[in-house]
C-alpha cells in the first residue's frame, strides 16, 4: 500500500485559496498529486463564505 498523506486548505477567497495552494506547490516539489477535491460552504444565513480544497498526494520515490 503507497503512504498517502492530505493537505487540507479553506479560504474565504478563490484567489487566497489559489495562492495558497500555489505556494504549497512550490515549497514541496517532491509530491504526486493523486486526487483533489474542492467543496463551499456558508454564504447564506449570515454565514460566512468558505471554499475547502483537499489534495490527497504521496512524495514521489515513496513506494510504501
Amino acid at each position: 500500500m503507497q503512504n498517502h498523506q492530505i493537505k487540507v486548505f479553506a479560504c474565504h477567497t478563490i484567489q487566497e485559496l489559489e495562492k495558497q495552494v500555489n505556494q504549497w506547490l512550490t515549497n514541496n516539489p517532491g509530491i504526486e498529486v493523486v486526487q483533489f477535491t474542492q467543496s463551499e460552504s456558508g454564504g447564506g444565513g449570515g454565514m460566512e463564505w468558505f471554499v475547502t480544497f483537499t489534495v490527497l498526494f504521496k512524495k514521489m520515490g515513496d513506494r510504501r
